[in-house]
């Protein structure tokens, strides 16, 4: 069953309770979180329907605690990658082959079309994000707000921390992205039991001049779900909208990933990670995403680190990190791009843990070309 009219629709939870907050045009219904997704009638009566193909999201993930000097409503933020912190409630997974579309009358809300031909209106996120989160922007960003992109901080609050020990920036394309494509491999699991709150995440990605908006096929880790894949597109009236994981992956496999723009829609774009192995993909399109000039390779990290200031941080646990190499090849993009030295954010893979990073660029030759960090042996 599904809708045929626009319904606006936000979601929220109580972990503790087991429930799910429906709240839709025709009324506010508690429905069962581990029944089948649900929806409202049109009556108005407030009845719990089955619905096909509705947003979906998953309690119990992510949960992080905050610095103290968080202000906004409630403290059930969650991890996500390009180090931001969001409200739970604004983590939105979607079926994959998911359209986001501006709405043409409402500000910041947007509207999410299903490959079944039904639609949902996503209302704006009412949770600002918290302080501290940090971009993964480079110093010499051109930007056009540089003290956003450095009020980030190590130090999440409650002891934890967010770290982005490699990246890797391509120089400011030439005019908006056509084309950026690249296979990471699934690496082996850290050799030691991770935390709970510790999640790796490794990923292509692309963004605006001001860096405003970024999306992101990503190779994700957490000893719960292990590796999995999703395509993000952050952060679309405040929201972040993630597509169905591909989960269960195994060591070496390669994941081909992939950014594309359609070449009759302006700022819209494919973001794409499918798993070779099983011939599967899962995807999610962007529009109004603003012209993505910025490529960006980056692997980060939650609670690999403590210890933790601004800038950097004094403990890092690099057994917490991939047992094998991370790898991300066969790179290519279009317009083409210079790729700058890789760096490092909190803490560094070569300085703090010993491993190696070789990029194997055009300008030495290579074609196409790989980024390589290998821990040591």
């Amino acid at each position: 069953m599904g809708l045929t009219s626009w319904v606006n629709a936000s979601f929220s939870h109580r972990s503790a309770a087991g429930v799910a907050l429906l709240a839709v045009g025709c009324g506010t219904v508690w429905c069962d979180a581990a029944a089948p997704a649900k929806t409202c009638d049109r009556s108005g009566g407030g009845v719990c329907a089955a619905q096909e193909n509705i947003l979906l999201q998953r309690p119990g993930l992510h949960r992080v605690r905050l610095a103290k000097d968080v202000r906004s409503p409630g403290h059930d933020f969650v991890q996500t990658p390009f180090s931001t912190l969001a409200h739970r409630d604004c983590v939105v997974e979607v079926p994959s082959e998911t359209q986001r579309v501006a709405h043409p009358t409402l500000d910041n809300h947007n509207i999410l079309k299903f490959s079944n031909g039904t639609n949902r209106t996503l209302e704006p996120c009412r949770f600002a994000m918290p302080r501290p989160y940090t971009y993964h922007a480079p110093p010499d960003a051109s930007t056009g707000n540089q003290s956003a992109l450095s009020s980030g901080s190590c130090n999440i609050g409650g002891g934890e921390a967010s770290s982005g020990p490699l990246a890797s920036h391509g120089s400011t394309l030439s005019s908006s992205l056509e084309k950026f494509t690249a296979n990471v491999y699934v690496p082996e699991d850290p050799a030691a039991a991770v935390d709970d709150t510790t999640w790796l995440y490794w990923w292509i990605g692309s963004l605006p001049k001001d860096y405003s908006h970024v999306l992101q096929p990503v190779l994700g880790y957490n000893k719960h779900v292990g590796w999995e894949i999703t395509s993000w597109d952050c952060c679309p009236g405040g929201n972040m909208l993630r597509s169905e994981a591909i989960k269960g992956l195994q060591t070496h496999d390669k994941i081909p990933m992939s950014i594309v723009a359609d070449p009759w829609v302006r700022d819209q774009y494919k973001v794409e990670a499918c798993s070779a192995s099983r011939g599967s993909c899962t995807t999610l399109t962007a529009t109004n995403t603003g012209s993505q000039v910025v490529p960006l390779i980056q692997f980060e990290t939650y609670n690999v680190a403590s210890r933790c200031g601004g800038s950097w941080c004094s403990d890092v646990r690099c057994h917490f990190l991939p047992n094998s190499a991370l790898v991300v090849d066969g790179i290519e993009v279009s317009p083409p791009t210079t790729w700058q030295p890789a760096s490092s954010r909190c803490f560094s893979l070569v300085q703090d843990c010993g491993w190696r990073v070789d990029m194997y660029s055009k300008e030495k030759g290579y074609k196409p070309e790989a980024l390589w960090a290998q821990p040591p042996r």
